[in-house]
C-alpha cells in the first residue's frame, strides 16, 4: 500500500470569492447618472433630445454592459472608460434619432415671402443641423460631455467606495451562526432484572477472633 493511501487525500485549498455588493442597483446608479448627464451636455450643447421611447431603449442599452462590469469593483480606469465611451456614444445616437425638423427654403423668387420651405425630420434633420450649423457646435457640445464625464466620474468613483466599504461592514453581519453539533450519548440500559447490586459499607462487619497468647499442655 502507498504511502500517499495511508496518508489519505490532500486538503483541497478553498479560495474565498468575494460577491459583489449591490450588484444591480449600482450598475443601475451609474446607468441613470450617465444617461442624466449625457443628455444634461446634449441639451446645454445646442441638441434637442429624442422621443421618450427612444431615450427608454437607449437606456436599457446603457444598463446592460454597466451590469456586467459591476460585477467587480468599478475603479476610476473602469468608470472613466465607461463615462467616455458612454458620453461620445449617447452624443451620437442622440444626435441621429433626434426629431428636429430641419427647414431650408426650395426656391428663390422675386416677390418677398413667396418662397416655400422644406423640412425634414429625423436622421436626416440631424445631418443639416451638422451642414447648416456653425463650425464650433459639434466641438462645443463634445466638450460638454467631456466635461460631464469628468465631474461624474469623480463623485461615482467616491461613491463606488463608500458602497464597498458599507459591504465589508456588513458582511460580518449577515453571516448566520453555524450549528452547533452535541455528542451522541448512549441511552440509558436498565439493569437485568436478576442481577443485585451488593452496597459497600465502610467498616467490616465479620468480626475476627482475637488471638491470645500459645497455651501449654502438661503431660
Amino acid at each position: 500500500m502507498h504511502s500517499a493511501a495511508l496518508l489519505g487525500p490532500a486538503p483541497v485549498s478553498t479560495v474565498a470569492v468575494s460577491l459583489a455588493p449591490f450588484r444591480l442597483l449600482r450598475a443601475a446608479a451609474v446607468s441613470a447618472t450617465v444617461l442624466c448627464l449625457a443628455a444634461a451636455a446634449h441639451v446645454a450643447g445646442g441638441g434637442t433630445m429624442p422621443a421618450t421611447g427612444v431615450v427608454i431603449g437607449l437606456s436599457v442599452l446603457t444598463l446592460l454592459p454597466v451590469t456586467l462590469l459591476a460585477g467587480r469593483k468599478l475603479g476610476p480606469t473602469t468608470m472613466a472608460a465607461i463615462l467616455a465611451g458612454s458620453q461620445l456614444a449617447l452624443h451620437q445616437a442622440f444626435t441621429v434619432l433626434s426629431t428636429t425638423a430641419v427647414c431650408t427654403e426650395a426656391g428663390h423668387h422675386a416677390y418677398a415671402g413667396a418662397g416655400s420651405l422644406e423640412c425634414v425630420a429625423g436622421a436626416a434633420s440631424a445631418a443639416g443641423v451638422a451642414a447648416h450649423g456653425p463650425a464650433g457646435h459639434g466641438a462645443a457640445m463634445v466638450g460638454a460631455h467631456m466635461l460631464a464625464a469628468a465631474l461624474t466620474g469623480l463623485l461615482l468613483v467616491r461613491g463606488e467606495e463608500a458602497v464597498w466599504a458599507l459591504a465589508a461592514w456588513l458582511r460580518p453581519l449577515a453571516k448566520l451562526p453555524s450549528a452547533v453539533v452535541l455528542p451522541i450519548r448512549p441511552a440509558h440500559t436498565a439493569p437485568a432484572p436478576g442481577a443485585l447490586l451488593r452496597p459497600r459499607t465502610l467498616c467490616q462487619l465479620k468480626l475476627e477472633p482475637l488471638r491470645g497468647p500459645p497455651a501449654f499442655s502438661f503431660h
